[in-house]
């Protein structure tokens, strides 16, 4: 792309043909490895996309976080000393 129209001509016809991309952007790079932003759209019709789904057909839930474990108190590391596995 040369030309910040010849980018908004091809993000749009980008979306229209894969309503699945959210965001689009077009950077000019010089051939010192440095940048700049040519060009962003954003797809105001992007689909969200669909849920995991594992063999049964149900859908998964985000792992749940867990609380870190509490520190434990002087009385348990001394009886963990002296019990047995």
């Amino acid at each position: 792309m040369e030309t910040r129209d010849e980018a908004a001509a091809d993000a749009g016809r980008r979306c229209k043909s894969d309503p699945s991309i959210a965001k689009i952007a077009y950077y000019a790079v010089k051939e010192e490895g440095a940048f700049r932003s040519t060009y962003s759209y954003d797809n105001p019709n992007a689909a969200k996309p669909a849920r995991a789904r594992n063999r049964a057909g149900v859908t998964t839930k985000a792992a749940s976080r867990r609380a870190p474990p509490g520190k434990r108190s002087l009385f348990d590391k001394i009886r963990m000393v002296f019990e047995e596995d």
